[in-house]
């Protein structure tokens, strides 16, 4: 899964690919588009039925992901 965007949601979105990776239940890498190098995600929503991680917290619930941003250098 590739993270191409850094809205909050929706396609290309980092919250997008952790839903994505976590659906199909085998190991998986989300990794950033060069393009967002320098940049930042700001995350700005969640589902209300999470309060416990935080208004943005991001869950990742019975999968193995790994997150890898190498390439996009700087992105934050």
């Amino acid at each position: 899964f590739t993270v191409t965007t850094t809205a909050n949601s929706g396609a290309g979105s980092l919250r997008q690919a952790i839903l994505d990776a976590s659906r199909n239940f085998q190991a998986d890498t989300i990794v950033f588009s060069a393009s967002l190098a320098g940049q930042t995600i700001v995350l700005s929503s969640n589902d209300t039925t999470l309060s416990a991680f935080g208004a943005t917290g991001l869950v990742i619930n019975s999968d193995d992901i790994t997150i890898d941003g190498s390439a996009a250098p700087g992105l934050q």
